[in-house]
């Protein structure tokens, strides 16, 4: 019978070695020291040993986040602890993570929002919602959109045709066809000023850099401590780096001073977290 490869994640150390054998078809890094792992459709959770502590049996598994992650199972959602209890149960046709201590979830087509015990902090009675941020969250009904608060009442009232949700305090509405920006209390704010399209990161004191087509990494001064020969070259994670010399190479890893523990042999890979990277690996299965 003809040998197969198939591309499979598992876990490596800092050395390249094989921590967690790569043998799922996805997996999301760790979080609180559980990571989501995948087998066909089913989804669960391993500790960082590789044992499965909670059944791969979900539709759909998220990271876990302040003691709990938002799982699918027979096309409903709730949220689990760290045992795989269900701390909230799975009563929604739709759910969204927590966001300032509010998750928005959808029950009938119709949204709403609850806190962090399950009880409902809106009951689902609108027709369009965002997330809650900087401690309000838009809805809307009828056509028209307003934002309510964290105890669930209208803090600026339903009177926009539009609205986005807030960022650093303010938001932008639409009214009467014309776009504006009002701040929490509902007032006229001025427009913020854009966003710098380009973010250089330093980790580790370095940050990528390129110069023609290839990339390097220069410290906090703007000059080259690891020379431009990266087709692709990401931020420093734990004193490690993804590097790939060409746009089709394998993915390796460098160190601060620009050497390779282990040769470059991952179709894919992420960042280190507590030692452990999740990689993607050519496996030859029967």
């Amino acid at each position: 019978m003809k040998k197969e490869k198939t591309l499979l994640w598992g876990f490596i150390d800092t050395k390249g070695n094989f921590v967690i054998e790569p043998k799922y078809h996805d997996a999301r890094d760790f979080s609180e020291n559980l990571a989501v792992v995948g087998i066909d459709w089913r989804r669960g959770y391993i500790d960082r040993s590789g044992a499965v502590v909670i059944d791969l049996q979900y539709q759909v598994a998220d990271s876990f986040d302040g003691g709990m992650a938002r799982v699918m199972l027979d096309d409903k959602w709730g949220f689990i602890n760290h045992e795989g209890a269900y701390v909230i149960p799975p009563l929604y046709d739709k759910a969204w993570n927590f966001t300032d201590g509010i998750a928005m979830v959808m029950v009938a087509g119709k949204y709403g929002f609850i806190d962090r015990s399950g009880a409902y902090v809106a009951e689902p009675k609108y027709d369009y919602a965002g997330e809650f941020h900087d401690g309000l969250a838009w809805v809307g009904s009828d056509g028209k959109y307003g934002y309510i608060g964290r105890d669930g009442e209208y803090a600026i009232g339903p009177v926009y045709d539009n609205a986005e949700d807030f960022r650093d305090g303010v938001a932008r509405v639409m009214k009467d066809g014309k776009f504006s920006y009002i701040n929490t209390r509902g007032e006229a704010a001025p427009e913020p000023a854009p966003v710098a399209s380009v973010t250089v990161e330093f980790h580790d004191g370095l940050a990528p850099s390129r110069t023609g087509d290839k990339e390097g990494y220069v410290n906090e001064s703007g000059q080259f401590v690891i020379e431009p020969k990266f087709a692709q070259a990401e931020p420093f994670c734990e004193g490690y780096a993804r590097v790939r010399t060409g746009a089709k190479s394998k993915w390796g890893y460098i160190d601060t001073a620009g050497k390779s523990p282990f040769k470059a042999k991952f179709p894919g890979a992420a960042d280190f977290h507590d030692g452990i990277a999740r990689v993607l690996a050519e496996v030859i299965e029967e």
